[in-house]
């Protein structure tokens, strides 16, 4: 799972299913779209990836 998540206040703004081919370029073109600054990214221990934004 890709989760982009709001720093500010850790509000998921979108999910992604990182099996889709294309997920994480998918995610960062609408981080872009939306308005949103890519800020740092991290792998849970779970194994999720958090794109964090602001």
């Amino acid at each position: 799972m890709i989760m982009v998540v709001r720093k500010a206040d850790n509000a998921v703004i979108a999910r992604y299913e990182a099996w889709a081919t294309g997920a994480y370029e998918n995610a960062l073109a609408d981080i872009d779209r939306d308005g949103f600054k890519y800020l740092n990214e991290e792998i849970t221990m779970m194994g999720n990836m958090v794109i964090w934004v602001q």
